[in-house]
Order: structure tokens, then sequence, then C-alpha cells
């Protein structure tokens, strides 16, 4: 806000030339414009509530998995709900299988 009427005033008061003052501020003279013709910087104002289309439907149950699952060890977090494991994981997992599945055969 003080740079705001600091060059308002060396424009309007002082009477330095508009191209002075983009030079001098480091501004551009769209923005010199707009400063000239508000008194104030125009806050910035959302008109209509941003909507989430994607997530929007699942942000409560989201929810309920991460409550439910807070108390349990990291890696077994949500693997019971059918989330698959990151990719990186099933790239590097290792050619034999692990012994609980061996033992359950």
């Amino acid at each position: 806000m003080e740079r705001w009427t600091d060059i308002r005033r060396a424009v309007l008061v002082e009477g330095v030339s508009k191209r002075q003052a983009c030079r001098r501020f480091g501004i551009h003279w769209q923005t010199l414009q707009r400063i000239l013709t508000h008194s104030g910087p125009p806050g910035y104002q959302r008109l209509a509530k941003a909507d989430r289309p994607v997530i929007g439907p699942w942000l409560g149950k989201l929810a309920e998995l991460i409550e439910a699952n807070r108390d349990l060890p990291r890696k077994q977090r949500y693997r019971r709900y059918g989330f698959a494991p990151p990719r990186a994981t099933v790239l590097h997992r290792p050619l034999q299988p692990p012994l609980d599945c061996l033992r359950r055969l």
C-alpha cells in the first residue's frame, strides 16, 4: 500500500512523467495505469466458492479412512481398503515371494 501511494504521489503531485515513474519504480506501464486509476490496490475477491469436482464427493470417506487408520502402523494403513501400493514398490519388488505366502501353500 505504501508503494502504491508513493507512485501515485510521484506522478500526480510531484509531476514525474509516467515513463520516468515506470523506470524509477521498476513497473510496467499498464501497472502504472492501474495504479493511477484506482486510489488503493484492488484486492482479490473470489466471486463464487471453488468447487472440487473430482475429490469433492470423496472428502467425507477420506476423512473417515484417515481417522480409522490413525492407530495402525504406517505401512499397514489403507491396505485393507484395496488401495494399491505405489508403482515404485511394485517395480522394485523382489523376485522371491515373501515367506508368509510360501507357508500358506
